[in-house]
């Protein structure tokens, strides 16, 4: 596994830490951990969309969590950018042939949470604590995707599959002086 993050931000920030850190000790196959990332324009341009803590796996899926001190301390807000978040990224990923069963079937599960420290009330199952994370990773277990399918998946979610690669230009003379 690997953690794609600052690590000095990332030791200042204790929940988003303790979350990476309970990911960490499962043990998850090829897989990356992204910290405060990915980091998407919302509908409007003021409006940004981003997890505080991705997991993207080859047996797993995409598992995304935004923390919180407790579930009581969670806004109407928090909640519109979990539901953001998932429809930004189950569109980035449908994009894919390759990681598609059918025309709205994924290869792969998208789960997104509030990770809290403390759970009070949670009638919808949005929240979830440490004791919870494994569970939740083995919960969210699909079909392993090759690859190729990984590096597709990965690119979509950091949304580097919109790069191009550079053309190799064909020059009517190689080595000419100017003729």
């Amino acid at each position: 596994m690997e953690i794609i993050a600052d690590p000095v931000k990332l030791q200042s920030d204790p929940l988003p830490k303790n979350l990476i850190d309970e990911i960490s000790r499962f043990n998850t196959d090829e897989s990356f951990v992204f910290y405060n990332f990915p980091f998407y324009v919302g509908e409007t341009t003021d409006e940004a969309v981003r997890a505080q803590v991705v997991l993207v796996s080859k047996k797993y899926g995409v598992l995304c969590f935004t923390c919180l001190s407790s579930s009581e301390s969670s806004t109407e807000s928090d909640h519109e950018n979990l539901d953001a978040l998932d429809s930004h990224l189950f569109a980035r990923i449908n994009k894919f042939s390759d990681l598609r069963k059918g025309k709205r079937d994924l290869k792969i599960k998208i789960t997104c949470k509030i990770f809290v420290s403390v759970k009070i009330n949670d009638p919808k199952f949005v929240f979830v604590t440490t004791d919870e994370i494994p569970q939740l990773i083995i919960e969210n277990e699909s079909d392993v995707l090759s690859d190729n399918e990984f590096r597709v998946l990965c690119s979509a979610i950091e949304g580097s599959d919109r790069l191009q690669k550079k053309k190799e230009r064909i020059t009517a003379k190689p080595l000419s002086m100017g003729d």
